[in-house]
């Protein structure tokens, strides 16, 4: 009905669209949109977006050429509630890369916020995979890495 008034008082409609780069998409429009679609809503501003495109990725698709972009997405991520999600979503795959990058951040990790998802997630992704991953990176904390290996 406004925009039949407007249209005939010749006035233009203001625009509210968002562009495409900086508009959430729900997740019905994740669902149907294409993968660099929903990749490039790992980069959105709120965190609501990144944690639905991440779930998207992983949850639903469990699409494996995804994994390049969330291990990017973790590693420069700073809202502690989408590293976790990204946690999950990385170490879903039971793929050496997620487990890689998500033992590079429990390694390094300062922030005692996401100590416990960092600790259950490895506990619970593939023994092998969390093994390798210690000792190719227990350099960067040799203490947090024995947590992991066995013992000698």
């Amino acid at each position: 009905m406004f925009a039949a008034v407007l249209a005939c008082s010749g006035a233009e409609p203001a625009s509210h669209t968002v562009p495409e780069s900086t508009q959430a998409l729900d997740s019905l429009d994740l669902m149907h949109a294409d993968r660099t679609v929903v990749i490039a809503q790992l980069q959105h501003p709120d965190p609501a977006a990144r944690k639905a495109a991440a779930a998207e990725l992983s949850y639903v698709r469990f699409d494996h050429e995804s994994i390049p972009a969330l291990v990017d997405a973790i590693r420069t991520e700073t809202d502690d509630d989408v590293i976790h999600r990204l946690i999950g979503c990385l170490l879903n795959y039971q793929d050496q890369r997620g487990v890689d990058a998500v033992a590079k951040i429990y390694l390094s990790e300062s922030s005692p916020a996401n100590e416990a998802p960092l600790v259950s997630g490895l506990r619970g992704a593939d023994p092998r995979f969390v093994q390798e991953a210690m000792t190719t990176y227990g350099y960067i904390n040799p203490e947090r890495a024995a947590r992991f290996l066995p013992n000698p």
